[in-house]
């Protein structure tokens, strides 16, 4: 069994990250269990802070260095149409994960 930890759109922008890291970390968090995604530029803009055009190029050299593809387009049923993004190496997890009685140097546990 798997956990995972909630993590609000204020502690993703208080992270500071860049242009680049912050729309991979945003279209992952959106990326659905077929390993696709498709937020609307304005939907990512608002969850990074960031402009529009700065998504674009974050999302061009994201492609260029192979982390996300465009695979299509997806229509809401407002009629607007967005790009789906999908991630080509899926992660892989082992299914036996070992387990310690340590919490390795720099783990953060938070209740």
């Amino acid at each position: 069994m798997y956990s995972y930890t909630k993590i609000t759109l204020k502690e993703i922008q208080s992270l500071k990250m860049s242009a680049y890291s912050s729309i991979y970390l945003i279209l992952k968090l959106f990326a659905m269990s077929n390993n696709t995604a498709w937020p609307a530029y304005s939907t990512l803009a608002e969850y990074t802070g960031l402009t529009i055009g700065s998504i674009k190029r974050s999302i061009k050299q994201l492609e260029k260095d192979g982390l996300i593809r465009r695979t299509g387009t997806h229509k809401a049923k407002s009629g607007q149409t967005t790009i789906v993004y999908s991630f080509p190496e899926e992660q892989v997890v082992p299914d036996k994960i070992p387990v310690s009685d340590k919490i390795p140097e720099g783990y953060l546990i938070r209740d």
